[in-house]
């Protein structure tokens, strides 16, 4: 083989010709070099010598071109890496890419926004990050990825760094590397919690709707056989009765409620029908000439007249709910009135004129299943207030077992007790009997079923007597009580037992709000009243840790709780409404999350009769 000296290679000799020994010359650059070799070399060993150089150079020049090409190709992919870099951090779903052992070698900003962790955390590390009841379809990906497959939109659940659990819409691609091979994979998960959530709350919708739908249509087919039922019965009176006025007879004595026929001005009665007569226990002809508002309590009897003497031409229509009615054996019964202006012919006179059409419906039934779902979470709410009751009652007994402990180990020495201190134990005793048969009276009164009656009371004194119950478990519990109480409020007309049925499930409420907060963090409730203009208002706040408002229009409804089970009937606020409601008042909700909730009550003003 001939001898080649190292050289470095330049573009430059690309044009130069190459003649006999020029080319070692150029190639080396050492001249002493080409002398010997010219010197100690026959001219066809020369000959093949440059040929073999030449064939070196050319190697070398298509190597040099092969270098530039892939340091091009390099570049190339390097822009390209980039570029796809930029596109998945700016992508806003999550993305997160393995290598083939399944550690984590890229996680974007929207990873991290998300889930919480940063790149540092994770990268060359597994990503544990999987609730057990979602490995079946993690697996399922797993192999599919193995097996070189992508997949789009698996439905999953992953946990964040802090914890909590949220739902995913993954999308996975297998990557190559230069040869082809499997390099690893991309996850994109995108966050669907959102749409989980309204899926199921459309879901429950549609269950409810369905419910609804069912009761209704049993609703309507009873209507349509009472409707059916009805219709025959005019049949039948159509066939027995040819005047017109023996048909309306038979529909207005066939209503299931009372029906009366009243005088616009003096509430005479001028005509009733059957139901009248049975659910008010008179006969026909007693009923018939007295005035209407001897069938009710005095109070309601003038809260009617009110109403009434808004009704001055046909079709007015005027609805008063909750009026006290009395029958002839003097039980009483609460109704609805509805009451319109219409057209009757009184034979006597034989005139027509502008006349009261009265109905009224009997609603003791509905009333009383309320007054039992109210004394429910009576009983519901003095069995939370047990233990504190328990406290309270223990300090009175203590003292007058100290008492009863210094009389008694006097005795026992035998030592004379003096008239002053016998006086002053007596006295100790007496004062804590008094208080505990307090506190004890106060539970019996509260816990006792009471009917709906209204009166003016003063809204600060039940806001008292709640925290006289239960400020024991607030104080227990690391809760302050603010009382803010205007002393020169006007009264309301209400009820004292359900206005303090509302405080306690109000403040029971803001205590289970404030128990989720951290030990270190502020507990405070605040209770403020206040007129305004003709409203008392009287305002519930806490520090706890707020309402959501996707929630907060829910949390009136009957058995809507966010509790766990077992914990909470969802009764509580329903129940407060339906009390405020009674009362004519209005309730109203302010949240901040994290901040705290504020319940607004407003009353109407009593204002006292003049000469009363």
């Amino acid at each position: 083989m001939p001898f080649f000296y190292p050289f470095k290679i330049h573009t430059r000799y690309f044009t130069l010709p190459l003649k006999d020994l020029d080319m070692i010359i150029e190639l080396t650059g050492l001249d002493e070099m080409a002398v010997k070799i010219s010197r100690t070399k026959p001219d066809h060993v020369r000959l093949m010598d440059h040929i073999t150089a030449r064939l070196f150079w050319d190697l070398f020049e298509i190597e040099e071109q092969r270098v530039a090409e892939v340091e091009r190709i390099e570049a190339e992919l390097r822009e390209t890496e980039e570029r796809y870099r930029t596109v998945l951090d700016a992508c806003p779903d999550p993305v997160v890419v393995y290598d083939t052992k399944g550690k984590v070698t890229y996680i974007n900003s929207a990873f991290t926004r998300i889930f919480g962790w940063i790149s540092e955390e994770l990268k060359g590390k597994r990503l544990n990050y999987v609730p057990d009841e979602n490995w079946p379809e993690t697996q399922m990906m797993i192999d599919k990825v193995l097996a070189g497959e992508s997949l789009s939109a698996v439905e999953s659940r992953r946990y964040t760094k802090g914890g909590n659990v949220i739902d995913v819409s993954i999308s996975t691609a297998v990557y190559l590397d230069r040869d082809g091979n499997q390099a690893g994979s991309i996850h994109i998960l995108r966050n669907i919690t959102s749409r989980k959530q309204e899926q199921q709350a459309l879901r429950r919708a549609h269950d409810e709707m369905e419910l609804r739908v069912k009761e209704r249509t049993a609703e309507l087919t009873a209507a349509v056989d009472q409707l059916r039922h009805e219709i025959e019965e005019r049949k039948r009176a159509e066939v027995e009765v040819k005047k017109s006025e023996e048909k309306y007879r038979i529909l207005f004595n066939y209503d299931p409620n009372s029906l009366f026929m009243v005088e616009m001005d003096s509430a005479r009665i001028l005509d009733l029908n059957r139901a009248a007569a049975k659910s008010y226990k008179y006969d026909r002809g007693e009923l018939i000439k007295m005035s209407f508002f001897d069938l009710l309590d005095a109070d309601d009897a003038e809260r009617l007249s009110k109403k009434l003497g808004c009704l001055a031409k046909e079709g007015d229509y005027v609805f008063v709910p909750k009026l006290q009615a009395k029958r002839k054996d003097g039980s009483h019964f609460y109704i609805d009135l509805h009451a319109s202006v219409g057209k009757f012919s009184e034979r006597e006179r034989g005139s027509t004129g502008l006349s009261l059409i009265v109905r009224t419906v009997d609603i003791t039934l509905g009333l009383e299943r309320q007054a039992q779902l109210i004394q429910a979470g009576k009983m519901a709410t003095l069995g939370e207030m047990a233990t504190g009751m328990a406290h309270e009652l223990n300090q009175p007994l203590n003292v007058m077992r100290m008492g009863a402990d210094f009389v008694a180990k006097m005795i026992r020495r035998g030592q004379k007790i003096s008239d002053e201190q016998l006086l002053m134990v007596s006295s100790n005793i007496s004062e804590q009997v008094e208080r505990a048969a307090n506190i004890i009276n106060h539970l019996r009164e509260f816990g006792r079923k009471s009917e709906f009656k209204v009166y003016p009371v003063d809204i600060n004194e039940p806001i008292k007597n709640v925290f006289t119950i239960m400020g024991e478990q607030f104080r227990l519990r690391g809760i302050k009580v603010n009382l803010k109480l205007d002393k020169a409020i006007p009264k309301i007309m209400a009820g004292r037992n359900r206005l303090e049925q509302i405080f306690i499930n109000l403040a029971t409420n803001a205590r289970a709000a404030i128990q989720e907060r951290r030990p270190e963090e502020a507990k405070e409730i605040t209770i403020t009243t206040y007129p305004e203009g003709d409203w008392v208002v009287a305002e519930v706040s806490d520090t706890g840790k707020g309402i959501p408002e996707q929630i907060r229009k829910k949390i009136f409804e009957p058995f809507f709780t966010t509790k766990a089970t077992g914990k909470g009937t969802g009764l509580g606020l329903s129940i407060t409404y339906g009390l405020v409601r009674d009362f004519k008042g209005r309730i109203d909700v302010e949240s901040t999350q994290d901040v705290g909730t504020t319940f607004k009550v407003c009353f109407p003003a009593y204002k006292e009769k003049m000469g009363s």
